[in-house]
Order: C-alpha cells, then structure tokens, then sequence
C-alpha cells in the first residue's frame, strides 16, 4: 500500500479503491463454547490481512488468550502474565475471510461456557501489527503502516519471560505502563528513548524491556484519529486520549459514539478495564468488565461507564490521571431490510429466544393472541423494560439482555403467541439514545446521521407519556388516541437535525436528573418510510401508499393526527388481517384495512380502524420486506 493510501485511510485492490469502515476492521464477538471445532464469523478479514485476536472466558477464570497473524495461528500469549509466547495448536487453529477457527482447547472454546472474542485487523489509520528482533541499541527505529502516529503501543517479548510494556500518548515516550500488573505509569528512557512516535516508525530504547538484543518482540499499534480522513470526525474510527478525574460522574468527548472502551489509571494503582456495547454498557444499568491485567470473569455489578453518541462519561473515576482507547461504533449504512428488521417468535428451540439474523439493539414484544402489554427494551438500558402503552416506569427484566450476536433474550421456555419485533441501530434508518434530563430545554446529541423524522421519547425514571416528535411544533402521544395537538413547545420549537434533538421539561421527558430514552426514525431509501397520506374514504385497496419499496412492506405502523385513533400496525409474519395496536393491551384482531402492495402498502376504509377516512390526515411508519 502507498502512503498516500495510508494517509487517506483506504485501501488499494483489483476492484479499485476501498474507504473502510468500523466493521471491515473490528468486531467484538461472543460465543458459546462447543468443545470441538467451531468456526467464528465475524466478516473481518484475517487471511489476506493481519490482525490479532483477543479472547477471554467470560464464564470462567480461564486466561486471556492473544495471538496474531504475524506470529501464527495457536501461537498464544497472556495479557495478565509476563510469560513468554505458547505454542498451543488447539487454540485458534486458522485465520479465514470472515473470521477465524478454534480448536478444542478450554481457555477457548470449553462446552456451554461463555466467551468474548475481539479482533483488530490491520489498516490504515486504525491498527497494525508488527514483529522485530531487538538488538540492544538506543534509537532503534521500528516500521509501521498506520500513516499517522500510534496513540498507543503495546509490545511483548515472545521469546522470553518478561512484562507487556505500554505506550500512549498521554503519558508520552518518556513513560510506559504494564498491561499485566495495577501499576502506575513509570518514566526511563530504556522503553522509548523518550521519541515520540510518528506516522511511519516508533523508537526503542537500549533495555530488555523493549529491545533486548536477540529477542523476539511482538508490537501491536493503535491509531489515535478521532477526525478521520475527511478531518471533520464523520470517518474517525478509534481514538487514544486521557483525562484527569476531577468529578463524579465525568463526561469525555471524542465527537463519536464508542462500542469498546478500554480505561487505566496512570496516576496511580489501578486495573485495566475492557468494556464494550456487546457484553453490555448500560445508561444506569450495570455494566459488563474485563481485566486484561487478571484472570477475572465478566462481572457486572457495578455501573463504570455510560456511553454517548458523542463519547462516554466515567461514573466512579477516582481523583487522578485516566488514558484510555475507544473504537467508533458500527458506521455502516444497511443496504436490505434484512440486515436492520425482524420477527419472530418464542420456538423455544435454541437461545436466544428471539432470534435476528443480526447484533440487535431494540424491540417490540407482545404475545398477540390475549390482553397484554407491548413492551420494549433496548440494548443501551440493559435489562429495562418499558410498556409501549403505559405511562409507568422502567421495570427491570433479568431475562432481557441483548448479549447475543443474532437476537436477544435469554429465557428458553416455549410460546409461539409471543411475537418480537427487533431492530438494529443503523445509519440512516434507526437509532436509540439514552439521556439525563436537564430539566427546563435540552439539547441532547443522537447517531443517526440523518434527521430523524419521528422520535418516541420516555421517562424511564417516572410516571409520564410517550411524546412523538413529528416536527418542530407537532407531536402525538404514543400510549393514546389523542389527535395532534394545537402547536406545542415539547420541542421548543426546533427541529432536528442530523446530530441533535430538542426536548422540554413539559413534554415529561426532560425531567431534571431522570434517565429518558429515546428511539429515532428516518427514511432510508428502499428500506423504510416514514410519511403521511390523506385518507380518500375507498374500499378498494386503491389508496395506494407508495413508500418506494419494490416488494412491498414487511411491517407498517399508522396512526389518524386529526382526530382520536390507534397506533395499528401489521406486518407480513402474521399477515396484513392481523393488525394489533401499540397504544393498547388489546388482543390481534381480524381487520382488512391495510393491503400489501409492492410500492408499500395501501389502506381501505374499515370502521374498526378507520384508517382511510375521507379526507382524514395520518402519519405512517414502514419497513421493506
């Protein structure tokens, strides 16, 4: 790859240039261990790149497992211990296209067990991987193809018993931390020779700790480019920064939503600590840590870290100096409604017991056939739930947890009435934002990267309703029949944009210090559409709505604003006669007043629903097949 390249972050090919995203480079993946063979896919590319693997039991105080594809498949080291490089064949025993193999062996792959897996491939301005054989001469020069200057370095010596040594940019060359003890950052120029790094070579010292003469070292490198190519952070995909604690909680800013954190204090004693969206950073909630400086499982029992769209905020920061990494959440706009939108059922056949085909971050379930609630939970609220058709609080629900690759929910039992409605967070389509209250007008910052054209907000702390945003001085109420109301001040009259939301205190979901939530809606072309239609009073399937779709809707949502009606809303697994309603606990029931067509859906006029009443104005939410 030439510099050039490098410095814009793209990547040379037979097909032409590539611009990579987060998900070409990165993935935190979990998995049940089977005790043979298994094969991971997690669509990094490992075979005709380089990259690393990290994994750790999560169930049990096995070891954390590190190997590389510079150094080979079953090639291991430990990140808690100054051991040197084991050769264990039946760890990860290939590196493929999408993934990579594991062999039988219990610190990975033991039967039934939990496990947590991430994988850094290397690129241009993220992460590259390295190996050098030390030869004990101050200012030794190491080659990297970052294109910009490592935020953090962390190298070991493979061939001998000796520490993990770390660099990072907040604690300069003239210092290092061990990634495998609680200790402070200590100064010596036997590290780095007290040079900086830069976007083509990092320095040694004269020491064994990086540059013993004759040793082998293993080198693997992290960029710090919050800002991207573009230089305006829409294409930044990791960041290295530090900051001094000086309150509690602490908010830190990298102008991106992170899905991984890792976290030391420099100043003085302390572990390392690993987060990350999959195993669970909750807004409230308890999160999911792992210590790379011991053998620890996963625990959760203490609330660390709230994630952001714009960065993270530390909850139990002692007083003293932090470093820490982030990587960019998911970026990617989806390209089918397959990718973002499912259903399915309660089968009870294997976990989860809702099961996406995708990383899923929200959802609607219900059982259809009695009177109950809707209810919905999301990913960034741990185990909350709310009801759809309640003003009540956020109740806590042990099975709903989203730690799972395809679906969520971890209860097995089996009833094939209960139905979920699941969607994941993506560009341009849907996102989910969890927020403090400021009381009086807040303006609270979302992922999106569109302007949102709905959004349902919800106190998750108190008794209030759900407001919907349909614009600046509109909106509806998601647990009732009203109509629209004459214009409002809920949004301050100010309309979204592509990074920001307005809400007041009087809408109930700005309440000084509660914890809200707040789902986003966009129109995404050839995937979803939210709009409106006027009602023309036929029964005929002949009021057609046309949401640009070519084979029709999987799931439409439709509520009346100019007079009191339901939010109804079917979808193509139960079919379109079946229609249910979000603002109710009602049962299914057989109704023909929504009709597939290809373009979207069409509406006819049937008493029960109302749904295309002469002249009569709705606002509509679908989702392609």
């Amino acid at each position: 790859m030439n510099l050039l390249k490098a410095l814009q972050g793209v990547e040379q090919g037979g097909q032409g240039d590539v611009v990579l995203t987060v998900e070409d480079v990165f993935s935190t993946y979990l998995y049940t261990g089977t005790g043979a063979a298994l094969g991971i896919v997690n669509d990094i590319d490992l075979s005709t790149e380089d990259g690393m693997v990290w994994i750790k039991n999560r169930d049990a105080a096995d070891t954390h497992v590190i190997t590389d594809t510079i150094r080979g498949a079953g090639n291991t080291l430990t990140s808690e211990t100054d051991a040197a490089e084991v050769s264990d064949a039946d760890t990860i025993t290939a590196f493929g296209t999408t993934g990579f193999t594991l062999g039988a062996d219990v610190k990975v792959n033991t039967n039934t067990e939990a496990y947590a897996s991430w994988t850094f491939r290397k690129a241009p301005r993220f992460f590259d991987v390295v190996t050098y054989t030390g030869n004990g001469v101050a200012g030794r020069e190491i080659a990297h193809d970052l294109g910009v200057a490592p935020g953090m370095i962390i190298t070991k010596v493979t061939s001998t018993i000796n520490d993990w040594f770390v660099y990072h940019k907040s604690t300069t060359a003239t210092d290092a931390l061990l990634l495998n003890t609680i200790a402070a950052s200590s100064g010596g120029s036997l590290y780095w020779n007290n040079t900086e790094p830069t976007d083509s070579v990092f320095s040694l010292g004269s020491g064994s700790q990086t540059n013993n003469n004759f040793n082998t070292y293993i080198a693997y490198l992290f960029a710090d480019d919050p800002l991207g190519p573009s230089g305006d952070g829409s294409d930044g995909m990791i960041a290295c920064g530090g900051y001094t604690a000086v309150s509690n909680p602490q908010e830190i800013t990298i102008g991106w939503e992170p899905q991984y954190v890792l976290v030391k204090k420099t100043s003085a004693i302390g572990n390392w600590e690993q987060a990350d969206i999959m195993r669970g950073i909750t807004t409230g909630g308890f999160d999911g840590w792992l210590i790379p400086n011991t053998n620890a499982i996963d625990y959760n029992t203490v609330d660390i870290v709230d994630i952001t769209p714009t960065g993270f905020i530390q909850k139990l920061s002692a007083s003293g100096d932090y470093i820490y990494m982030a990587i960019r959440r998911p970026m990617k706009t989806p390209t089918s409604a397959g990718e973002v939108f499912a259903i399915d059922t309660k089968d009870g056949s294997t976990l989860p017991a809702y099961k996406s085909g995708f990383v899923t971050d929200a959802s609607i379930t219900r059982n259809i056939d009695s009177v109950t609630n809707n209810y919905t939970s999301t990913r960034l609220a741990g185990t909350g739930l709310l009801q759809m058709n309640s003003t009540g609080a956020e109740a806590t629900a042990p099975d709903w947890t989203f730690d799972y690759m395809n679906g969520f929910n971890k209860d097995a039992g089996t009833d094939t009435t209960f139905y979920s409605w699941m969607w994941k967070r993506a560009q341009g389509f849907f996102d989910v934002v969890t927020y403090t209250g400021t009381g009086g007008t807040g303006l609270f910052d979302h992922s999106l990267g569109v302007i949102p054209e709905m959004i349902w907000f919800k106190n998750r702390d108190g008794v209030a309703n759900w407001i919907v945003y349909t614009s600046a001085t509109t909106g509806l109420i998601l647990d009732s029949t009203n109509k629209a109301p004459p214009p409002i001040t809920w949004f301050n009259s100010t309309a979204a944009t592509s990074t920001q939301f307005t809400i007041r205190d009087t809408s109930g979901s700005n309440t000084l210090n509660a914890a809200n939530v707040a789902y986003l809606f966009a129109t995404l072309a050839g995937i979803s559409k939210v709009g409106s239609y006027i009602g023309d009073g036929t029964t005929d399937s002949s009021n057609i709505i046309d949401c640009g779709f070519s084979v029709g809707s999987k799931f439409v949502l439709i509520k009346r604003t100019d007079e009191a009606g339901d939010w109804w809303f079917v979808d193509t697994m139960r079919g379109f006669t079946k229609m249910l309603q979000l603002n109710t606990t009602s049962a299914e029931q057989t109704i023909t007043a929504i009709v597939a067509d290809n373009l979207g859906f069409a509406v006819t006029q049937e008493a029960t629903a109302n749904l295309n009443v002469n002249t009569a104005t709705y606002i509509y939410y679908a989702i392609a097949v």
